[in-house]
């Protein structure tokens, strides 16, 4: 790309553009490997400890064999108990576990941005330098379900209903939430809490990209512009792909599917292209906020401090989450 260089602060507007996306390719450096992770620096982390002031922690991770049947075609796990040999001890043999069928973390080897390639225009992408420095940080709770549902706007998990700029912002205006810089956001649009009371034949239905309709944050242009003005570390939500799906889609009031049953497409380009390849910023998918947004409500407390240990896999595409927020 031939676009000046931005800075890790230039305003979103201001970034350089290439087939209408803006990018922040260089903005850590020509061989940069974790983009907005950058921002998670020493005083992020003492920000992020501020937020410990009762000792409780919260786990983020779902169950490793949900959703089951497993999304998009990937295979299901299976988990077998060995007993050892002198049958002392019994050990655990996982077999076609794909890293991001349960709660995960996208890294920039997952998606590349169609003609330009994965973030950065550089291949040497790996979970492994994830894994290395840890994600450790302070969090904000968008629990968007639950202010939707105040609203009387309750979220449709049976359509590409999306969550604007304009959705998340009033949430965390509501909830007194002030984003700063470094942080990671969580967004929950209760859709884990939702699979939980699904029956076997709905599971059985979504598990194919063509099949698999679920509401989420919308891929239009202004969320990309908040999330980087923003100033975030990372973003995450508890739906299969943080964006809506089908991707491109959205189905606002009034909108209704095709003559084939099909939600149509009309957004350019999808949210993973302008977060991940194009932004830098890490996407995480199907974490469990249940808990977290439980307590927030209760304690009208919104933050806490985030860590994260991602698997220290060579070359790997993605990792579990593995994920705490302690409070």
């Amino acid at each position: 790309m031939t676009d000046s260089t931005p800075t890790p602060t230039t305003p979103y507007r201001e970034l350089p553009q290439s087939d209408g996306v803006r990018h922040a390719w260089g903005a850590w450096g020509a061989d940069d490997v974790f983009g907005c992770l950058n921002r998670l620096d020493e005083a992020a982390a003492l920000r992020g400890r501020q937020c410990m002031t009762r000792g409780v922690a919260f786990s983020l991770n779902w169950d490793m064999k949900l959703p089951e049947p497993a999304l998009f075609r990937r295979p299901s796990m299976r988990h077998e108990t060995v007993v050892s040999a002198n049958g002392s001890s019994l050990n655990d043999v996982i077999s076609d576990w794909n890293t991001q069928a349960s709660s995960q973390w996208d890294g920039f080897r997952h998606v590349t941005w169609a003609g330009h390639g994965h973030y950065g225009g550089h291949d040497r992408h790996s979970m492994h330098y994830w894994a290395e420095r840890g994600i450790v940080g302070r969090c904000v709770l968008a629990d968007v379900a639950r202010w939707r549902a105040a609203q009387g706007r309750q979220i449709d998990y049976n359509r590409p209903d999306p969550v604007t700029a304009a959705d998340l912002r009033a949430t965390l205006d509501s909830a007194g939430v002030k984003v700063e810089p470094g942080d990671i956001l969580l967004i929950r649009l209760g859709w884990i809490e939702w699979y939980g009371t699904a029956d076997a034949a709905t599971r059985a239905a979504m598990t194919t990209h063509e099949a698999l309709v679920t509401p989420g944050v919308s891929a239009r242009e202004e969320v990309a512009e908040l999330f980087w003005d923003w100033q975030l570390a990372a973003v995450a939500a508890d739906n299969p792909a943080l964006e809506a799906w089908p991707q491109r889609a959205e189905a606002g009031p009034g909108a209704e599917t095709d003559a084939a049953g099909r939600w149509p497409v009309h957004l350019p380009v999808t949210l993973h292209w302008r977060l991940l390849p194009a932004l830098g910023l890490p996407i995480g998918e199907l974490w469990d906020l249940d808990a977290l947004a439980a307590d927030s409500a209760a304690h009208r407390r919104y933050d806490g401090l985030l860590t994260s240990a991602p698997l220290h896999l060579t070359s790997g595409a993605a990792s579990s989450a593995n994920a705490l927020v302690l409070r």
